[in-house]
């Protein structure tokens, strides 16, 4: 499923999912023939998490991978909005 699709599914901006992307908050494949952003079920259930927690208040922060791990995939991590 293509962003374009996933917007029309979910009611979120096709600029929020890239946002989402690029702060490694919801990082889907890439399609290796054009490069798009393709979601599975996998994609659409932590998307479906993240509205949930944003719904319920809760802020989200993305924080760097630590330097001992391979992947350079970001770290995430949910507070509370109370908390801030």
């Amino acid at each position: 499923m293509n962003t374009r699709e996933v917007a029309g599914l979910t009611g979120v901006s096709v600029r929020t999912l890239h946002h989402y992307d690029e702060i490694g908050l919801l990082c889907p494949d890439r399609n290796p023939d054009n490069g798009y952003r393709e979601y599975s079920e996998k994609d659409l259930d932590l998307l479906q998490q993240i509205l949930f927690f944003k719904e319920c208040g809760f802020l989200f922060m993305v924080c760097p991978a630590p330097p001992y791990r391979k992947s350079s995939i970001m770290n995430t991590t949910i507070q509370a909005a109370a908390e801030t």
